[in-house]
């Protein structure tokens, strides 16, 4: 049951990056954008301290993950690139 609960933290922490990243775009480092996504995730979703401590661990365990880039990219791959 506890990694269902993990597995929806993470997938609203997924769902999240669609949505107001504007605020991490001035961040430079990874840290730095991901307090940010996580901020923003606990303030859309009303996360308690704790819910928020396992998505915490889920991002540090990873080194890399967070919601990537936030400058446009274009992708040469695709119909529109």
């Amino acid at each position: 049951m506890r990694a269902h609960r993990v597995l929806a933290l993470a997938v609203l922490a997924l769902a999240s990056l669609i949505t107001g990243f504007e605020s991490s775009v001035a961040a430079q480092s990874l840290k730095e954008r991901n307090d940010a996504l996580l901020a923003r995730l606990q303030q859309a979703h009303g996360l308690s301290e704790g819910q928020m401590r396992a998505v915490r661990e889920i991002f540090s365990a990873s080194g890399f993950m967070g919601e990537g880039n936030p400058a446009i990219t274009q992708h040469p791959l695709t119909p529109n690139g």
